[in-house]
């Protein structure tokens, strides 16, 4: 696939542009709606293993609280964010450089009541591939919790 400038693709998206070439080489969108698709599936897929393991830890077995998961949100980067993203990084647009360069393609928040419910989730439920320093770092963070900065605007 061909690289294409991210500067036209930039000012098309931010209706800086007003030439013939707003359907600028569909395979670079293409590339984008596969992401998409393919991402969009792996956090449905994800969603409903946490719903089915709030259901379970919301069952006789465990007494308590009836929800262990409160909300659970989610979102797929924008195809503007896609080519801001690579213009900030001063990279052109190709299916390469979308692969390569950008990591946050999807997230996926949990949000728990308590901070119980986040270690026993982390601890006893294998839901997505999580490298054991970073359950370790997230769990001492919530045990150890350390004072910053919030402002408001």
């Amino acid at each position: 696939m061909k690289a294409h400038p991210n500067g036209k693709m930039t000012s098309i998206l931010n209706k800086d542009s007003y030439t013939e070439d707003h359907f600028m080489e569909i395979e670079v969108y293409e590339t984008y709606q596969e992401l998409e698709t393919d991402h969009e599936a792996a956090l449905k897929k994800v969603e409903t293993k946490l719903l089915i393991i709030n259901r379970e830890l919301s069952g006789v077995k465990y007494t308590g609280r009836k929800d262990r998961i409160h909300q659970i949100q989610k979102r797929i980067k924008t195809f503007k964010s896609f080519v801001n993203k690579l213009a900030k990084k001063g990279l052109d647009l190709s299916k390469e450089n979308i692969v390569r360069s950008i990591h946050d393609v999807a997230g996926l928040r949990v949000i728990c009541s308590y901070t119980d419910d986040i270690i026993t989730l982390l601890t006893h439920y294998n839901v997505i591939q999580i490298s054991r320093s970073f359950k370790s770092r997230i769990i001492s963070n919530i045990l150890n919790p350390v004072a910053t900065e919030v402002s408001t605007y």
